[in-house]
């Protein structure tokens, strides 16, 4: 296994593949969310207390679990077994060892936020270069967004936005491509976008990516 691909602070998600009599496993097991706040020698890990819908989500010796790493490198999935509960309830987290290969994960690149987040850009090469215009981001990831605006932006257009994470304090600025745009409004002139970051830097990946997981722990 590859332990360089994942590192403390990195978003996981698991999947109960086997575990507690009576609780279902595989694919339609509930995804529970945590953070890694340490890792080790022989594959182990260790990570906070897992949380679904911000409920708190014990998990058990002996469980084994499907993780996807969600890393500024990308997302990476392989299967763990719990080995130690670290005294849990006084906030030590959780063991793990990875018990299988540790996998490029395509069916899912980043975690993606569902939340209003108020947006600026200015469309590259176009008649409004320069001009910044003002949008709503309903969907966000540290790979794209989806915002909505009153202009219609043609798909293919590369963009520069700001991206207001909490509120005006904090504007992270990434660059991007119109990959989907299209006209959702009645009687007003309202476009969905969907935007791809391009060049986006690995800090500002993993700024959104830590963003993403700690307001859907809220």
């Amino acid at each position: 296994m590859t332990e360089g691909l994942y590192k403390t602070g990195d978003y996981v998600e698991l999947r109960l593949l086997s575990g507690r009599k009576g609780i279902p496993g595989g694919e339609n097991s509930l995804v529970s969310e945590s953070i890694i706040t340490q890792t080790g020698a022989d594959n182990e890990i260790r990570i906070a207390m897992p949380t679904q819908r911000g409920q708190a989500s014990p998990i058990e010796d002996g469980e084994v679990y499907e993780l996807r790493f969600i890393a500024s490198s990308g997302s990476f999935a392989c299967r763990a077994q719990v080995v130690d509960d670290l005294d849990a309830e006084i906030g030590n987290g959780f063991e793990l060892k990875l018990i299988s290969e540790l996998t490029k994960d395509c069916k899912r690149m980043f975690y993606r936020l569902d939340k209003v987040i108020p947006v600026s850009y200015s469309i590259v090469e176009d008649e409004h270069t320069g001009q910044m215009l003002g949008g709503t981001c309903f969907n966000l990831s540290a790979g794209g967004v989806r915002f909505s605006s009153g202009t219609d932006i043609e798909r293919g257009r590369k963009i520069l936005m700001n991206l207001m994470l909490d509120g005006e304090n904090e504007v992270i600025t990434v660059s991007g491509r119109v990959i989907y745009t299209d006209n959702v409004g009645q009687e007003d002139a309202v476009y969905e976008h969907r935007v791809e970051f391009t060049d986006i830097n690995p800090d500002t990946k993993e700024r959104i990516v830590r963003y993403c997981f700690d307001e859907a722990c809220k």
